[in-house]
């Protein structure tokens, strides 16, 4: 259905919807990794993510992550990953899983994927992991990560 044109001063102004673009979320691979790898492009945001790795991040780093964790995610958008992060079972209490690693392409930040991926990771966590609760931890001087988990739902608990 297309929207009724609005009218404004005497301009005509029309809306056009655009072809829905559909996001996959799947398991991280192996392969994955130099693209996750890249999506890390500022010593900043390396520390943001992970402040214990050295920039640049290499594919090598996230297969690590990848194979060892058993946790990596990715979402994808016509087969390309636009963001990835981890589900990683608390070691000390059971069916609480923390949100990690987070990190969208550069070029589409802002534009809603981090919600999205959050949003995708929490319904995979809670469907496919059994999952009883999701904490996440952000950096305080990360106004955008703590906006983008808010704005998921998730609470503020300050440590």
């Amino acid at each position: 259905m297309t929207p009724a044109p609005r009218f404004s001063r005497g301009k005509m102004a029309t809306t056009t919807t655009l072809r829905e673009v559909t996001y996959r979320l799947r398991r991280a691979l192996e392969e994955d990794a130099a693209v996750v790898a890249g999506l890390i492009d500022r010593p900043e945001d390396l520390r943001q993510v992970s402040p214990r790795e050295t920039f640049p991040l290499d594919g090598e780093t996230v297969r690590h992550w990848i194979r060892e964790r058993v946790a990596g995610w990715v979402l994808e958008q016509r087969g390309e990953i636009v963001a990835y992060a981890e589900l990683v079972p608390d070691p000390v209490k059971n069916g609480v899983f923390w949100i990690g690693h987070m990190m969208v392409q550069p070029s589409r930040r802002g534009l809603g994927l981090g919600r999205r991926t959050v949003v995708s990771l929490m319904r995979a966590a809670v469907e496919q992991l059994n999952a009883d609760e999701i904490a996440i931890s952000a950096f305080d001087d990360n106004p955008a990560a703590l906006a983008c988990y808010l704005g998921c739902g998730l609470s503020l608990i300050h440590i």
